[in-house]
């Protein structure tokens, strides 16, 4: 009878060890393991505001920008070229394919596009050029071109002011999010 009423008090001990530990290891390695992320964003709004600009000019800005914004599966950022001699001011993205038999839908590009004309505001217009890996396939590659009347009409309104506070940038992005892949 004693050995029974030791081991149950050990084998109670043991489970509460354990499971604090879990709960320790919870907090350890997310920094809010108890809040619920439905959707968590791929765009860090932060860093995206660090990175505001008046100018398509500030190289190192809008190349901060470009490198804040996810990408399709499969597809690599390449080079990109701005152009700020006159109005219309814009910019080149270039990209990479590795895979030949991607499809390539748009809608990223343009999501990504109406973020840059926020937070970018001299910027007229934006261009993506992607080219496959094979080299017969690259001499027609995909091609999109966005200008800040579109992304102003995608957002009923200047998109520029999204770019005025983390929460209205975040409600940007919430509505971008919303252009989803035609299927």
């Amino acid at each position: 009878m004693n050995s029974i009423k030791i081991k149950r008090p050990v084998l109670f001990m043991i489970t509460a060890v354990l499971i604090a530990g879990i709960i320790l290891i919870a907090f350890v390695v997310t920094k809010d393991p108890f809040r619920y992320q439905e959707n968590k964003s791929p765009y860090d709004v932060g860093i995206l505001l660090e990175n505001k600009t008046q100018y398509i000019g500030n190289n190192s800005k809008v190349g901060a920008l470009i490198d804040a914004m996810p990408l399709p599966e499969g597809v690599f950022r390449d080079k990109f070229e701005l152009y700020i001699d006159m109005a219309p001011y814009g910019l080149t993205i270039y990209y990479h394919l590795d895979d030949d038999s991607l499809r390539i839908s748009e809608e990223q590009f343009l999501r990504n596009s109406v973020l840059l004309f926020a937070l970018v505001d001299n910027l007229d217009k934006v261009e993506h050029i992607g080219f496959w890996n094979n080299k017969a396939l690259s001499s027609t590659p995909f091609r999109f071109t966005y200008t800040r009347a579109d992304a102003d009409r995608i957002v009923g309104g200047d998109v520029r002011q999204f770019a005025e506070s983390d929460e209205k940038l975040a409600e940007l992005i919430e509505i971008v999010q919303l252009l989803k892949e035609d299927k």
